[in-house]
């Protein structure tokens, strides 16, 4: 019953692109945190058999065929600061032009007038990059008008319009801009110094290079429902465009990363997390050339190498692959993304060790229980959350592979709470494994309730107590006018929606428990709507309608927040106060939890291949998510910078102890005091700083995690049953109608499942 009747708290995740490393040249070039590279790629260029990567701090470079890729040492092109203000670089594009590296760099500066900040766009500087052997450097061209590629952000700052995917052609400067509703094509004369074309085009995607000075446009209208891509050439100097073909969509999926080759008149594009190759414009040649692990939207255009590699790149992973289809993986893995590093991860790290195998992260349109019910083999790991009606058919219906084989599963799942085990196991066997665990309570600020003066033993332990407490705090907030009940942007529909879904969860939980005949119509239930319903929300300060545009505040001036995240209350820096609450005064609180799992599909034929990479997935789990779903792991998290700053301490230290050996007597008090500074901050960033997550946040969390519980699907449909909510809470329905439309749908639905 519990399974029936439970909570439904998430939603299914979509998608992402994936690819493993098996043919010749394929190679994983930049990957944030991998290797130490920690920037985001702005922009993408190649010339004379090298690919070039500009980051805000940087270039980076990698010669065809090698594997390692170069930061360079020399830095990008800087400027000088003037008085009462500062003067800045920052760069904008990296573009191929007359067989040379161009390098467009924004001019900004800073200053301060009448007590207010203000940012201007001066203009922009155009460099020639240049590489002699290993060596980078830069050759100033020309100074360029700027005025027209400014945006105004806010009263006061301006920055230089944003460049998406710049190439240059025929001595000028393309690429898209979002600008007033729209995306638009943009083109800047490099030597006239003026923009020559900007025309917002609903609709398009992208801008890209293709021949005999035509741009080539993908266009995406998925009200279309048959072919919702356009493919057009246009011209820039007359503004005409002409269809190439039509596309149809990987659900909501567009091409991606798209170059045209004009040699061998081959498309090559990413979509659906795969890479494609099409010849001659016409989509039913396209073919796909292999699995790619990518963000499809791209700042940046690909690149086509000399010996016929793709180079492509998001914000933060360069990937090169082999044009070859006949050089394809031997297995192929198709795994249901559900936007979690982790799964992203193991994508890369597993791949890099099986280069037989080729991942797609792909984006699961269809219904996935009729895949089942079709036994399906199309999709072989599937990225549920527990509390959808798909998981709970598919556990029901025993849709899931047993995983007990792999030892390493079956040691991490058993390590995890009763709570998890519930529904990671079915019938004793072994069937998902966790990704991604989270709950959300109400919680208070530790700094406000000192303030009130108000004790952690003084509480409400229950929600009768917490409605005592609520109706307590008017006279309080009074004697601290500084001090919020709850953020001042919530409103009073706002709120009751929040505590109502919050009570009425907890209590479906407790009634699916067994305890008693499910129904909502009950002395308790009433009761406790009956105290939400006459709280005097004016007198908490809590507003009908939001009037309010912005708000600023210290710890300790916002007492609640009704919909925090428990996993937060891990982290040292958080000063919230998870606050459980039980149905009636001597029971449980209950903390309702979401689960994200990975399932692997019974009728897959690469089990043994699904069960690796889950095992994969396991052994990177993070120390968040161990501590959250293993109650006996209590490792605590450094702060990322903890060793580095201790290091500098400890150097620092180390330094001023050498001088003072070497010092004259009136050099030596000067020392001994900086000495002791720096050992007394030494001791308070230990004390302070060196915790990410720290022992006793972990006890903390701890005590509130026992009351945890997962949530799972609520057997009714959920529109029909959330209308419903919203028509009590907006006074459409009464309490009553509300109580006798669900406990209606219910008896039906308990009828039908008999």
């Amino acid at each position: 019953m519990k399974r029936i009747l439970a909570v439904l708290l998430g939603m299914i995740l979509g998608l992402v692109p994936i690819a493993a490393t098996a043919a010749p040249g394929d190679a994983t070039l930049l990957r944030r945190d991998m290797d130490g590279f920690n920037e985001s790629i702005q922009s993408m260029a190649y010339l004379d058999g090298i690919t070039y990567w500009l980051t805000y701090n940087g270039i980076y470079t990698c010669k065809d065929g090698d594997t390692q890729v170069k930061k360079q040492e020399e830095g990008l092109p800087s400027i000088e600061d003037e008085e009462g203000g500062s003067r800045y670089l920052e760069p904008m594009a990296l573009f191929e032009a007359e067989g040379q590296m161009r390098l467009l760099m924004a001019e900004s500066s800073s200053y301060e007038e009448d007590e207010d900040w203000y940012t201007e766009v001066e203009g922009a500087r155009l460099y020639r990059v240049a590489i002699e052997g290993d060596v980078l450097s830069f050759e100033e061209l020309d100074t360029l008008d700027w005025d027209e590629m400014v945006e105004d952000v806010d009263e006061g700052y301006e920055h230089a319009l944003r460049m998406q995917k710049p190439f240059s052609m025929d001595g000028r400067l393309y690429f898209t801009a979002y600008r007033n509703s729209a995306n638009a094509i943009m083109g800047y004369d490099l030597e006239e110094q003026e923009l020559i074309l900007e025309e917002e085009i609903p609709g398009l995607e992208s801008a890209y290079r293709y021949r005999d000075g035509l741009l080539l446009l993908v266009n995406v209208d998925f009200e279309n429902a048959e072919c919702p891509i356009r493919l057009e050439s246009y011209d820039p100097e007359t503004g005409e465009s002409e269809l190439l073909c039509e596309m149809a969509s990987s659900g909501y999926d567009a091409p991606g990363h798209v170059l045209y080759d004009p040699e061998t008149d081959t498309l090559y594009y990413v979509m659906g997390g795969e890479l494609w190759a099409m010849r001659g414009m016409d989509p039913e040649s396209a073919k796909s050339i292999g699995a790619v692990l990518i963000d499809n939207w791209s700042e940046c255009a690909p690149v086509l190498t000399d010996d016929k590699c793709l180079v492509l790149c998001d914000h933060q992973t360069a990937l090169r692959r082999n044009t070859d289809p006949q050089t394809r993986a031997e297995h192929r893995l198709v795994v249901q993304n559900g936007y979690r590093e982790t799964v992203q991860n193991a994508c890369f790290s597993f791949g890099n060790r099986r280069g037989d195998v080729e991942i797609v992260l792909a984006n699961i349109n269809e219904d996935i229980l009729q895949m089942m019910m079709n036994r399906s083999s199309e999709v072989d790991i599937f990225c549920l959350e527990v509390s959808t009606p798909t998981f709970e058919a598919m556990y029901q219906r025993g849709y899931l592979a047993p995983l007990d084989e792999s030892e390493a599963i079956a040691q991490f799942v058993q390590s995890t709470a009763p709570a998890y085990q519930q529904v990671l196991l079915r019938e004793g066997e072994i069937v998902a494994v966790p990704l991604f665990p989270d709950a959300s309570c109400i919680t208070l600020n530790k700094a406000a309730l000192e303030k009130l003066g108000i004790s952690e033993q003084e509480l409400p332990a229950c929600w009768e107590e917490f409605f005592d407490f609520l109706e307590a705090l008017p006279p309080m907030l009074e004697e601290h006018p500084e001090m919020k009940a709850v953020i001042p942007f919530t409103t009073q529909q706002e709120f009751r929606w929040t505590l109502f879904n919050t009570l009425l969860a907890s209590y479906l939980y407790r009634q699916a428990d067994g305890k008693e005949a499910v129904s909502l119509d009950t002395e308790l239930f009433r009761r406790l709507v009956g105290r939400l319903e006459n709280l005097d929300l004016e007198a908490l300060g809590i507003a009908e309608e939001q009037t309010l545009n912005s708000f600023s505040y210290e710890d300790g001036d916002l007492l609640m927040q009704l919909n925090a995240s428990l996993s937060e209350s891990l982290y040292t820096w958080n000063s919230e106060k998870p606050l459980p609450l039980a149905l009636e005064a001597g029971e449980e609180p209950i903390l309702l939890g979401q689960l994200t799992v990975l399932v692997v599909n019974p009728y897959s034929e690469n089990r043994e291949i699904a069960l690796e990479f889950l095992e994969e997935v396991v052994g990177l789990l993070d120390e968040i998510t161990r501590i959250q779903v293993c109650p006996e792991y209590n490792e605590p998290v450094e702060a990322a910078y903890f060793a580095s700053n201790l290091e500098y301490y400890d150097e620092s230290i180390a330094g001023v102890e050498e001088q003072i050996e070497n010092a004259s007597e009136e050099e030596r008090a000067d020392l001994e005091r900086t000495l002791q500074d720096l050992r007394r901050s030494r001791e308070e960033m230990i004390e302070r700083d060196r915790w990410e997550i720290s022992p006793e946040s972990i006890q903390a969390y701890r005590r509130d995690a026992q009351y945890l519980v997962v949530s799972r699907y609520l057997g009714m449909d959920e529109g029909e049953f959330y209308t419903l909510i919203n028509q009590y809470l907006a006074d459409e329905i009464s309490i009553d109608t509300f109580i006798q439309e669900v406990d209606g749908k219910w008896r039906m639905m308990m009828l039908e499942n008999s």
